[in-house]
């Protein structure tokens, strides 16, 4: 797909929202939501009570206080502070929320939900969307801006506002639009140990009263790795990446607007690559990398990874306001490509290297109809359609552990699968807010969505190194339509303005998917498409702001109905490797807890918690890790078929067999994390101080359904902190700050992977720097 070809569709929906002039209306004045009690007068003189906080959770601007769903947000300038500087980072602010590196992609939980993967066409459990736009790949997900306004992380299903693949919960980042009043600029650059230079730009220019435009830019090059390469003498862990992101703001009033964004972002790297085993396992052939002489931050491979992610997206966003409603239209085109390079057994051998090109193409298009703010019933009618493209293509080569005799038969051969999916999603959704008691609202909503997912060009195929096939499979394809409605529930109760309690029942889906990469050259029959995940939960919380509004404390208890869950398993002969299948039910039973303090107006503290309890209720024919000599044996689950023996293969680091998991922890469900964030200003003659320090603690829950000793993320409590300088007329800042203080060596990525063993990536080790900046 072109921008020519998505031409059309953009001008139809362009045609749909621009205004007649002689038709323009004046937006009515906002109102309360509905239900709470009016605004109370605050004291002037009190600059230290906190601010609303305004969130788009219902795809609308409100007070997060007033929105009956928990939700963590972070403004644009606390993000600064505290080093949060792109999605990856939210965890230290986030309790229960996981972002793992998956080699070339992102891979987020919330609250023990997400997807363990991040292959090209198989959507996060937990949606982002950039300025409302949907982001469809996992490797799309990790960029850096500058030009953050803010970041809410939504917890629980949304798929009534948010759609199909928001299974967890929601990502969303909003960025600064261009101003029509004022000029701006913002400049920094960095150094940091690991030979590490970044710099940041962001530019705001009104070119009339109606016109303005903004570029916001980024680089950053660490050149010196976080370890090294014991067989090479290579740098390993090394990250270099740039991106651009501009926007075009045309409002010739206050009832129209039109915004035209493009995002380009492009990353070279090897972090969250999983390069060797676990500390004190035996790999693939029986390796050790610690009688290799590799400490935590260094590989054993005896060939390069690395992945490069190139992401580009365009935008087009307009507005147009009635007397009596809002109607909105978002259009978004974007392109990944990826090129990933893997020594996928992790060890000395070559037993298996792999070159992986695999890209997405997506068209989305979103048309919504809103109440008018100053409605005393709040309503939104809407609907969505994406169309994507997903190709996929793996060739790898290898020998057998004493390099006697090539995997794929013949000296010179490789193997080479190819896969692409098509999907055409569609649905409607719509959600009402009323009083229907005096300060009490009903909230409902419901969504419908249809997905076409069609396989086509699957094969397998054993080539020579000139591309001559000497044996394949025959090529696959089959199409699948997955229907599901999704939908929310809630009443809400403001006893004041100030407090506020909810309780609420939401259904969310993750869709169906074929699966990337199960085929050999004996295979058959196409592979089936895992059916779609379901989430039923219940929560109640309450919000409150309380002595003045100094201290704002948030709660909610919450559980999880959780099936069909899409898990990573073995394929059935003739079909090998790891596939994905629907792995039984699960309940997830919790609660979070979210504060903020400002004693005085120099002094904010932040933090939270979250207790998780998730475990499998079904899961027949898990899959199931066997460490395998030289290692130290595990006791044959209970789980396992009666009669099952011990696996024994002395070359692999691990065996597979399928075992029911029922009982066992669900993957990434850490069982208790904590934050804590304290801001301190110190104004000065010579200008101010900020003082940011941030705690987080973590780890102690499994990567894999079989629960693994060796597949267990350690505890780990994260130290952040930084000192700021801002002159006295804000023109001017300098930073300095440090990551990661107390050394805590966790992971970023890990799983167990069959022959390979349990392999892991290594989180980011201590690093310090120094930034400075200029703003006008």
């Amino acid at each position: 797909m072109t921008l020519k070809r998505i031409s059309r569709p953009c001008i139809l929906a362009a045609l749909a929202v621009v205004p007649a002039t002689a038709a323009a209306q004046t937006a009515a004045p906002a109102t309360a939501q509905p239900g709470a009690p009016a605004e109370p007068q605050v004291d002037a003189a009190d600059n230290s009570a906190l601010g609303d906080i305004i969130v788009t959770a219902q795809r609308r601007s409100e007070n997060q206080q007033s929105v009956p769903i928990s939700v963590t947000a972070v403004s644009g300038s606390t993000a600064t502070l505290l080093g949060v500087t792109n999605p990856q980072n939210l965890t230290i602010v986030v309790p229960g929320f996981q972002f793992q590196r998956n080699s070339s992609g992102a891979v987020p939980f919330l609250r023990g939900v997400g997807t363990s993967g991040s292959s090209i066409g198989n959507e996060p459990s937990v949606a982002t969307f950039l300025d409302d736009v949907y982001i469809t790949s996992g490797k799309a997900a990790i960029f850096e801006f500058n030009n953050v306004s803010s970041i809410e992380v939504l917890k629980g299903p949304q798929g009534t506002l948010f759609g199909r693949n928001a299974t967890g919960g929601v990502i969303n980042i909003h960025t600064k639009d261009p101003s029509l009043t004022e000029t701006t600029l913002d400049l920094d650059v960095g150094i940091a140990n690991y030979a590490t230079k970044s710099a940041h730009l962001f530019a705001s220019i009104p070119l009339s009263n109606s016109i303005a435009i903004s570029v916001a830019a980024f680089g950053t090059d660490q050149n010196d790795g976080w370890g090294r390469n014991v067989i090479t003498g290579a740098k390993v862990f090394t990250d270099k990446a740039w991106g651009v992101h501009g926007k075009i703001l045309f409002k010739p009033s206050d009832d129209f607007s039109a915004l035209l964004a493009y995002v380009h972002a492009d990353r070279k790297s090897d972090q969250g690559m999983a390069e060797r085993v676990v500390p004190g396992y035996f790999g693939y052939a029986n390796y050790s990398p610690e009688a290799l002489g590799a400490g935590f931050y260094d590989s054993v491979a005896n060939g390069p990874n690395y992945y490069r992610n190139i992401f580009d997206q365009v935008s087009l966003r307009l507005e147009r306001n009635f007397t009596n409603a809002t109607l909105r239209s978002i259009s978004a085109y974007g392109e990944i490509n990826t090129k990933l390079f893997i020594d996928n057994d992790a060890s000395p051998t070559n037993q298996f290297y792999g070159q992986v090109p695999n890209s997405g193409h997506t068209f989305t298009q979103e048309v919504q109809l809103l109440s008018a703010k100053s409605s005393s019933i709040k309503w939104i009618l809407g609907a969505f359609y994406m169309h994507d493209i997903s190709t996929y293509e793996a060739t790898s080569i290898g020998t057998s552990p004493t390099g006697s005799a090539t995997v794929f038969g013949g000296v010179g051969n490789y193997n080479r699968n190819r896969w692409a999916q098509n999907t055409d999603s569609i649905s409607g959704y719509a959600q009402v807010t009323a009083e229907i008691l005096p300060k009490t609202n009903l909230t409902a909503g419901f969504r419908y969505t249809s997905d076409s997912r069609r396989e086509h060009d699957a094969s397998a195929a054993v080539v020579t190194n000139t591309g001559a096939i000497v044996t394949s499979s025959p090529v696959f394809g089959s199409t699948t339509v997955f229907k599901d409605v999704s939908g929310r529930l809630s009443l809400d109760h403001h006893f004041t303005r100030d407090i506020m309690i909810y309780a609420a029942y939401s259904r969310g889906f993750k869709s169906g998917v074929y699966n990337v990469g199960g085929y050999t050259t004996a295979s058959v029959a196409p592979l089936p498409a895992v059916q779609p995940e379901k989430l039923d939960a219940y929560t109640a919380g309450f919000k409150s702001e309380l002595f003045g509004r100094h201290l704002r404390l948030n709660a909610e208890a919450f559980y999880y109905d959780y099936s069909n869950i899409q898990v990573g398993g073995s394929a059935s002969p003739p079909n090998v490797g790891t596939i994905l299948i629907n792995g039984g039910q699960a309940t997830i039973k919790g609660v979070d807890i979210d504060m903020t303090f400002a004693p005085t107006s120099n002094l904010q503290i932040s933090g939270g918690i979250s207790i998780l309890d998730g475990k499998y209720k079904v899961f027949d024919k898990a899959p199931t890790y066997f460490p395998l000599p030289p290692n130290q044996p595990i006791a044959i689950p209970a789980g396992c078929p009666a009669g099952t023996t011990y696996p024994a293969d002395s070359n692999n680091g691990a065996a597979q067999l399928l075992c029911s998991a029922a009982g066992n922890k669900t993957a990434f469900t850490p069982p208790f994390t904590t934050t804590l964030s304290v801001i301190y200003t110190i104004p000065t003659s010579v200008g101010k101080f900020d003082l940011s320090s941030n705690w987080q603690h973590g780890g102690n829950y499994y990567g894999d359904p079989d629960n693994l000793s060796f597949d267990k993320q350690p505890k780990y409590d994260l130290v952040n902190a930084s000192i700021r300088w801002t002159s006295g007329n804000g023109s001017y800042w300098l930073k300095f700050w440090a990551n990661n203080i107390l050394q805590q060596k966790y992971y970023s990525y890990f799983a167990a992977a069959g022959a390979a063993g349990s392999k892991y990536g290594p989180a980011a080790p201590r690093t310090f720097g120094a930034t400075a900046g200029v703003h006008f």
